[in-house]
């Protein structure tokens, strides 16, 4: 429900977004029991036509969402949440900054570890192209706050290049290596 209302609080629910669900569900009951999947499949497609529908009547509130997953979800289970709705975000080739800020913020009061969220992020982001996060300031793309003093700011770029300059050179395919090394050049 909250990766439904994640898509419909942008510019409504789009074939990308519900087919990124749809694979979710499937991916995620693959290892049980043939009965324990269908039944699970079954459930998950009517939560997701629920949804749909709350959401068309504009009656499915993120903020009511999260409360009853924060009372009642796991840690693991939150954070399957929040890295549903990075992937219904970049559904469709495309992450705004409204979007990106909407999970960010869910996943803060979800109370999510940073560093998972961080990770979440990175791998949704990862398939999208540089023009598809123009929209974005690089203040937040960076996670750098805007009134950080140049210490703070070099201290945080310094981080980032120290993390993906590690995640550069452990990519064993040449091809690879230089298509995120370009990426990588143009964002700077």
């Amino acid at each position: 429900q909250l990766a439904v209302a994640v898509a419909a609080s942008s510019d409504g629910i789009h074939e990308a977004e519900l087919a990124a669900i749809t694979k979710w569900i499937k991916t995620n009951t693959e290892d049980l029991k043939a009965d324990e999947r269908s039944k699970r499949r079954k459930a998950l497609a009517a939560t997701l036509r629920t949804a749909q529908q709350r959401a068309e009547a504009g009656t499915l509130q993120i903020s009511k969402l999260i409360a009853k997953l924060k009372n009642d979800g796991t840690r693991a289970g939150r954070m399957m949440a929040v890295e549903l709705c990075f992937t219904v975000m970049a559904a469709d080739g495309a992450a705004s900054a409204d979007e990106l800020d909407t999970v960010d913020k869910i996943a803060e009061k979800l109370e999510v570890d940073p560093q998972l969220l961080s990770s979440a992020r990175d791998k949704s982001l990862s398939g999208l192209s540089v023009r598809a996060l123009k929209s974005r300031d690089q203040y937040s793309l960076l996670g750098i706050d805007k009134n950080a003093s140049p210490e703070e700011i070099r201290a945080q770029l310094s981080s980032l290049y120290k993390k993906w300059s590690s995640r550069a050179t452990t990519l064993t395919d040449p091809a690879k290596r230089q298509e995120r090394s370009e990426e990588h050049t143009s964002e700077l």
